[in-house]
């Protein structure tokens, strides 16, 4: 934890996302962590501007101390996981001498969360290349959309972005297909990046708590599928409590609305 809070780094993230890159707004990818823990992800990765990255192992599986790689850590994975790529013995330049991790230019063994994530951000950097229009959300879009589905998980949780697990959230990602998506993509349009928004936790079991971020006071609306409004409740800075706990288990959409545009998002209930 930074000296003072992490509220400086908060603000400066939040600028990011917003502003960075001449006002399209910048894709941030951060290290999941390497805790083999089961409650979320670490910060800043836990933030809800940022993109949170696992780590699998060589045999496609979420990186954990019982795999296949012999190697006695675990990326950590639940709440806030986006998706994974590649942690285990990654071959990348390194520092000469002692201050390496090896005596040449090269080490083959770099490994943990902070490897796996530059690969998945390296994926970011080709959709850019291919698509600067495109926006944070957008890159977190194409990325995830494509993601391939491995390891044996249930990816029984549906998503904003398609199924997903705790282990390695959409799943491993996918250089190719998601180069490929992107050349016929049509950017997200109309979100506000100025409403910073994290519901958790989803999917939830009627209790939901919401964390909302933007100059005024907001609206927030829950609907069916059908498109039947089932919940309306003003929201403030801050975290708010929203009680759903009288609805069916099911998907619901939740559009919240505030005077600088609006957002939306896909919300699980499961009991």
């Amino acid at each position: 934890m930074l000296a003072g809070g992490t509220q400086p780094v908060d603000d400066a993230i939040q600028q990011a996302y917003t502003s960075g890159r001449n006002g399209k707004g910048l894709a941030m990818f951060f290290s999941s962590g390497n805790d083999n823990d089961s409650t979320g992800t670490i910060w800043p990765s836990s933030l809800s501007q940022t993109i949170a990255v696992n780590a699998t192992s060589m045999c496609d599986q979420r990186k954990n101390p019982n795999d296949c790689s012999g190697e006695d850590w675990g990326g950590d994975y639940g709440s806030n996981l986006d998706f994974s790529a590649p942690g285990v013995k990654i071959t990348t330049t390194d520092m000469r001498g002692s201050y390496g991790f090896s005596s040449s230019a090269y080490t083959f063994t770099f490994n943990g969360t902070s490897a796996s994530c530059p690969n998945a951000a390296a994926v970011g950097a080709l959709l850019l290349s291919i698509r600067p229009d495109l926006n944070p959300e957008d890159v977190r879009h194409i990325i995830a959309v494509t993601c391939d589905k491995v390891g044996g998980y249930a990816y029984d949780s549906i998503l904003a972005y398609g199924t997903w697990s705790k282990e390695l959230g959409y799943g491993r990602v996918n250089a190719y297909r998601a180069v490929q998506y992107a050349l016929t993509y049509s950017s997200i349009k109309g979100i506000d990046k100025t409403i910073a928004l994290n519901i958790f936790p989803n999917p939830s079991t009627g209790m939901i708590n919401v964390q909302y971020s933007n100059s005024k006071d907001g609206v927030l609306k829950m609907y069916d599928l059908e498109g039947k409004e089932l919940l309306q409740t003003k929201l403030q800075q801050g975290e708010n409590t929203l009680d759903a706990s009288a609805l069916s288990s099911g998907i619901y959409l939740v559009i919240i609305a505030a005077e600088s545009g609006t957002i939306t998002r896909k919300v699980i209930i499961s009991r």
